[in-house]
């Protein structure tokens, strides 16, 4: 056995719970991922477009699951909406300016996507809500996806993965990035293995937060092939996730094991860990509060879908 099987032994022999959205992270930022799951620090206050995204898809699944009316949806996406925000009001950081923005956005959102589809021509089937489960990537890897959908649903007699995104413009070159998108393919990918039946790709469901809003529904599968390679550089991914932490519990620096990532600082806005980056004081670490354990920590003791 070489010095390379031997490490992989070690490594692999170590389970680890991944979603598409940390595996997301760590690729853009090694320090941002290791900011949130291995300092397991948080923002203390409100991102606003999370909390607006979060409104949204609770709002969609009620009304789709029956748990909700169509025409109450503006007002329940304001309350929803509000109920996340309120969860930061100790810290006194909330921008009630922005609040009001967005409520007034959400809801006129909400009313205008309910109204677009109703008539819709080709419309999908919804057969499940949320669905959720883990499952291991490729075989013995001790390696597992942890997921959570927006919907499944058929679309002729196919399954799909439905996914809603919200977007500030309507720019179909901006939807080429689905061809290859992590989660998309992460999804698919999980949830083929978990119910033992294909799932074709996704239907990205895009709601366009303009004056006038604007909707589009695009589809993207993944092949038998592209799954493949999914599997083995998920693996690959999750190898050098744990050989880092490994390395960090046996005494390395931290900091210089999940080295930084300068060009992601102003990515979709300003990086919440930016200032620590610059600069880890106890004031700044005073800005961010402790992460609250989430389905990917407790996936091992949650119910396979």
């Amino acid at each position: 056995m070489g010095i390379l099987d031997e490490v992989h032994a070690i490594v692999d022999g170590v389970p680890i719970n991944l979603n598409q959205s940390r595996v997301g992270t760590y690729l853009r930022c090694r320090r941002k991922f290791a900011w949130g799951y291995y300092e397991d620090i948080v923002p203390d206050r409100p991102t606003y477009f999370f909390e607006a995204g979060h409104a949204v898809h609770k709002v969609i699944a009620d009304v789709r699951g029956g748990k909700a009316n169509e025409a109450d949806a503006g007002v329940q996406v304001v309350e929803e909406f509000k109920q996340d925000i309120a969860k930061f009001a100790k810290s006194n950081k909330v921008d009630y300016d922005i609040v009001s923005e967005q409520c007034a956005m959400l809801q006129t959102l909400m009313i205008a996507y309910f109204d677009h589809w109703k008539d819709d021509p080709d419309p999908y089937k919804p057969i499940a809500l949320e669905a959720a489960g883990r499952v291991e990537v490729g075989e013995g890897s001790n390696v597992f996806i942890v997921y959570r959908t927006d919907e499944l649903a058929l679309w002729h007699k196919q399954l799909w993965i439905v996914d809603h995104k919200t977007a500030k413009k309507l720019d179909t070159r901006d939807l080429l990035k689905y061809e290859m998108d992590l989660q998309i393919t992460a999804y698919t990918y999980a949830i083929s293995k978990q119910l033992g039946k294909r799932v074709s790709g996704a239907i990205i469901d895009l709601m366009v937060k303009t004056q006038v809003p604007q909707f589009h529904r695009e589809y993207f599968t993944r092949s038998d092939e592209e799954l493949k390679e999914f599997e083995q550089e998920f693996v690959e991914l999750a190898r050098e996730i744990k050989l880092k932490l490994l390395r960090v519990r046996e005494g390395a620096d931290w900091k210089t094991v999940f080295f930084k990532s300068p060009h992601e600082c102003f990515s979709y806005g300003t990086c919440w860990y930016r200032d620590l980056c610059v600069n880890d004081t106890e004031i700044r670490r005073m800005a961010f509060t402790k992460r609250v354990l989430d389905y990917v920590d407790t996936a091992s003791q949650e119910p396979s879908a």
